[in-house]
């Protein structure tokens, strides 16, 4: 993100570097998909600062001495910067000679300009070659004189393991917490996924993260309203479940990807939406053609299946996920994933391509990605040994992100006490959170668990109840349970 500045009306500049300011947004793509978290490239609107006030307490009139008559101060070069860079002010458009008056400024320890230039190193603008590690270290400069929209760019890179530098989660949470606290709505937002994830040493805490996104949805944040949305969707945080003013907020965002969270809420019918597979397939198109690795996962999802107006197509389905999966985005490359393993569409069956997507999902977090690594190790799949004790701290971790395949396979391990202890009565309580989320498996296993009193009283009644909701989502052994105990499905 670019620094900017005016003598009167500073101005936020948004900008789109796919490389320096990635979200690791599974808390946006993989969240409405139904699995664990956010990745999508996106933009950001930071709060601007003026070069005056970047320089230091300027009387106005040290400030107009300094911007007309020193040509050479800092802030003038500075100012003239910006004016090349957007042709305002008379200047011609030239982003070679904003460089080089960033340059000019950047030398002389003026942070806003350390942290322009390095902008344009990591995207190779104004004719500089890209260079991260230039960047890294420009950036880095200018977050130690505590400079907002530096601290939060180095964050990013510290999450991406870019510019040389190490993949640091703790380090990146404690850049964009320095920044978040003087108002950076980038790094408010970036702090609240963390600590939905639980990363960078934070704990999970869901209160903390809707007190953030507010904060960023408050300044215009694309990303802070979605966040906010899914909360209220979620009925997380303390928020009282909301879809409506979940949808309410994903229309007040005005970024591309707004297009992806209304078509899951059209493919749905949920936040007073109607039912519309097929305005939701254009939606999710419309933000797959712009690169968003949401679009792409939502529609390659629905063309894998096929939806009431929309044709099924696995091949198209495998271009999109693999586009996302490109992007380092958890779901896609689970989706991928997935496909390889089953050796769908025009993929041939390879299970070791499969574990190495799901390792990197896994990687980032993902509770889908922990689930399929876990069962190749259970298995032992995709080149791995068998291992229940490493397949059930990874069904673990992936139950306490909510998961309810996670809660289903954590469940069955303690149920039987394959990779550790036997708990009846855990396993049944995590049968519960996973069957009230309507996982089939997991209502066919509690309805087991209440009929054999395994963890639980044995109750006739609630056994026929889970095992009919199971029966109605097509889980064929519920039905024969009640077919056996002499009940309707």
């Amino acid at each position: 993100m670019f620094e900017s500045a005016g003598s009167k009306d500073p101005v936020s500049r948004v900008i789109l570097p796919r490389g320096i300011i990635q979200a690791c947004c599974l808390a946006v793509v993989v969240w409405l998909a139904g699995c664990e978290s956010r990745d999508s490239s996106t933009a950001f609107s930071p709060s601007s600062e003026t070069a005056a006030t970047a320089a230091g307490d300027l009387s106005p009139g040290r400030w107009l001495d300094s911007v007309f008559a020193r040509q050479d101060d800092v802030v003038s070069q500075f100012n003239r910067a910006l004016d090349h860079q957007d042709g305002r002010q008379g200047a011609a458009p030239d982003s070679g000679e904003a460089a080089r008056l960033y340059r000019l400024a950047a030398d002389r320890g003026f942070p806003p300009a350390q942290n322009n230039l390095a902008v344009m190193y990591n995207l190779g603008l104004g004719g500089l070659p890209q260079n991260p590690v230039e960047a890294e270290r420009l950036f880095r400069a200018a977050a130690n004189q505590g400079n907002a929209l530096a601290q939060a760019n180095l964050g990013d890179m510290y999450m991406q393991g870019a510019g040389g530098l190490p993949r640091d989660f703790v380090e990146a949470a404690r850049l964009y917490r320095l920044s978040s606290d003087q108002g950076n709505g980038w790094s408010q937002f970036q702090l609240g996924r963390m600590y939905v994830a639980g990363q960078g040493g934070l704990p999970r805490d869901a209160r903390q993260a809707v007190r953030l996104f507010q904060l960023a949805a408050d300044q215009g944040l694309d990303l802070g309203q979605l966040a906010l949305a899914w909360m209220h969707f979620r009925g997380d945080g303390g928020l009282v479940r909301n879809e409506v003013e979940a949808a309410r907020l994903i229309q007040l965002a005005a970024g591309q990807e707004k297009q992806a969270w209304l078509a899951a809420f059209y493919l749905e019918g949920r936040g007073g939406l109607r039912r519309d597979p097929v305005e939701a397939a254009r939606l999710y198109r419309l933000a797959a053609d712009e690169g968003l690795a949401l679009g792409q996962v939502g529609l390659g999802s629905m063309l894998l299946t096929g939806h009431r107006g929309v044709p099924r197509d696995p091949v198209e389905a495998a271009r999109l996920f693999r586009l996302a999966a490109d992007q380092d985005n958890a779901a896609g490359q689970v989706e991928l994933g997935l496909m390889l393993l089953e050796g769908l569409g025009d993929l041939r069956k390879d299970p070791i391509a499969a574990r190495r997507l799901f390792e990197r999902a896994a990687a980032q977090g993902s509770a889908d990605g922990q689930v399929e690594v876990g069962l190749m190790l259970l298995e032992g799949l995709g080149g791995l040994r068998k291992d229940p004790i490493a397949a059930r701290r990874l069904f673990e971790r992936a139950a306490a992100q909510g998961s309810a395949a996670g809660r289903v396979l954590l469940g069955i391990m303690l149920m039987d006490g394959t990779g550790g202890s036997q708990d009846p009565v855990e396993a049944t309580r995590l049968f519960q959170l996973a069957a009230n989320q309507g996982h089939a498996g997991a209502q066919f296993r509690l309805g087991a668990a209440y009929r054999f009193g395994l963890g639980v009283v044995s109750d006739r009644a609630t056994a026929v109840s889970w095992y009919r909701r199971a029966a109605r989502q097509g889980d064929t052994g519920a039905a024969q349970q009640l077919q056996e105990m002499g009940e309707q499905p």
